[in-house]
């Protein structure tokens, strides 16, 4: 179905998706984490860009590589989100897993 190239694209488009996510997070817990906040806002912008200029190359030579990425994209969230409906899941907190589980933090965070 696809060449190299187009399978190359998809797993670089999933890889950079996966650090956005990563670097959103981290934006998140900046404050815990000490990070200087411009940095990890950079490295935002940056690998955002960077998928941008991805995505843009894809559509001029290769929309089916362009449309498979976004349709896998959509459909794994759909997925995620009624998996996490079905079995009433939800994202806890570091504190409430901690709690949940009976575990004693020692000081730290």
């Amino acid at each position: 179905m696809f060449n190299i190239d187009g399978i190359a694209a998809i797993c670089s488009a999933t890889f950079l998706l996966v650090y956005i996510f990563a670097i959103i997070s981290h934006l998140r817990l900046v404050d815990k984490t000490g990070a200087r906040k411009s940095l990890v806002a950079l490295s935002l912008v940056v690998v955002l860009a960077i998928f941008s200029l991805l995505m843009y190359y894809q559509w001029q030579v290769d929309r089916r590589v362009f449309y498979t990425i976004w349709i896998t994209v959509i459909t794994f969230a759909a997925i995620e989100f009624m998996y996490r409906r079905v079995r009433k899941r939800s994202l806890l907190t570091r504190s409430q897993t901690l709690n949940k589980y009976g575990v004693r933090r020692k000081g730290g965070m």
